[in-house]
C-alpha cells in the first residue's frame, strides 16, 4: 500500500515538472526554494501530532505556523480540525524539526468559534484561522514573535514576500529542515483570471485572500498550510492556505492563496490580550 502511495506521488510530481518546467525540491515546489538560514525566520514554528511510539517529528508533522506572541501561535483552523488539545505539540526555535523545543497547547480557538461566541458577524464564508495558546511562554532566547502589520491590499500589490515552512516532498515525506522561497503578491483579479484560464470556469478570489506567485514558478505543497506570509523576516501579513485551483491540479498558472490578516485584526488582538 505504501509503495502504491509513493508511486502515485512520484507520478504526480513528474506531471507537475512536465507541465511547469520547474525544479522539484523539498517542501515548497520551485526553482528558487532553499533551506532557511539559522534565525532567518525565528517565528516560524511547526505543529506536530503526538504519537508515543514514533519520535521523529517529520513523520507526524501536521502544519506550519507562526509565533505571534511569546505564548500564542497563529495557523489555519483546518490544522487542528478533529484534533484534541492533548494530541498535538508545537516545535519552536529551530530550523531542524528534530531540534525544536517542544511546547504543549493550553487551548485553541478558531476565528469562527470566536465570532460565534462574541456575536461577531463574519464578513466571509471561509475564515481558516486559529490561534493556539501555549501552556508556557516561549523563551526570549529561543524565538522572536512576528509582528502583524496593518497594511491595505493596494499597498501590497507587487510586493515581494517570503514563505518559511515545512511541506511534503515528492516522496510524500516532510523535510526536517525549514524551506523558504520569495514570491510576489498578485492582484485578486489576476489570480481569478488564472483560475478561469486553467479550469474554464468563472471564479472570483474572495476578498479575504491574498494570492502569490513567482517567476520561475513557486508553489506550496501540503504541510505548508498555516505558515506565515512574511513581508520581512519578522513581519507577517497573511497565513498560507492552499494552491488555487487545488493541490490536486498543479499548473504553470496556479497561484498560492493566503488568508489576509487585515480583516482579522480584532480577533488576533483580543485573543493575544486574553489573560487566561
Amino acid at each position: 500500500m505504501q509503495y502504491k502511495k509513493t508511486l502515485l506521488l512520484l507520478l504526480r510530481y513528474i506531471l507537475i515538472y512536465k507541465q511547469c518546467n520547474f525544479l522539484l525540491v523539498n517542501g515548497l515546489i520551485g526553482a528558487n526554494v532553499r533551506e532557511a538560514e539559522i534565525n532567518e525566520f525565528s517565528s516560524a514554528v511547526a505543529i506536530v501530532k503526538i504519537v508515543p511510539d514514533n519520535s521523529w517529528p517529520e513523520n507526524n508533522f501536521k502544519c506550519s505556523a507562526t509565533l505571534i506572541s511569546y505564548r500564542d501561535v497563529l495557523t489555519c483552523a483546518h490544522c487542528v480540525e478533529n484534533e484534541e488539545v492533548d494530541q498535538v505539540k508545537v516545535l519552536v526555535g529551530m530550523n531542524n524539526l528534530r531540534d525544536g523545543i517542544e511546547h504543549l497547547p493550553l487551548w485553541w480557538v478558531t476565528y469562527d468559534e470566536w465570532a460565534e461566541q462574541n456575536g461577531v458577524a463574519s464578513l466571509f464564508p471561509v475564515n481558516d484561522l486559529c490561534i493556539i495558546r501555549l501552556a508556557r511562554n516561549v523563551s526570549i532566547n529561543h524565538a522572536t514573535p512576528s509582528r502583524i502589520v496593518r497594511i491595505s491590499r493596494d499597498r501590497l500589490q507587487g510586493r515581494r514576500v517570503h514563505l518559511a515552512t515545512w511541506g511534503t516532498v515528492m516522496t510524500g515525506r516532510i523535510p526536517r529542515m525549514m524551506q523558504t522561497v520569495s514570491l510576489n503578491i498578485y492582484s485578486n483579479q489576476e489570480c481569478s483570471n488564472r483560475y478561469t484560464n486553467i479550469t474554464h470556469e468563472l471564479y472570483r478570489l474572495p476578498l479575504n485572500y491574498l494570492c502569490t506567485a513567482a517567476t520561475p514558478f513557486a508553489l506550496i505543497s501540503p504541510g505548508d498550510s498555516g505558515g506565515g506570509l512574511y513581508l520581512d523576516r519578522n513581519t507577517i501579513i497573511a497565513v498560507t492556505k492552499s494552491v488555487s485551483p487545488s493541490f490536486n491540479f498543479y499548473h504553470q498558472l496556479s497561484v498560492n492563496t493566503h488568508t489576509f490578516l487585515y480583516f482579522y485584526r480584532d480577533f488576533i488582538r483580543l485573543i493575544v490580550q486574553h489573560s487566561i
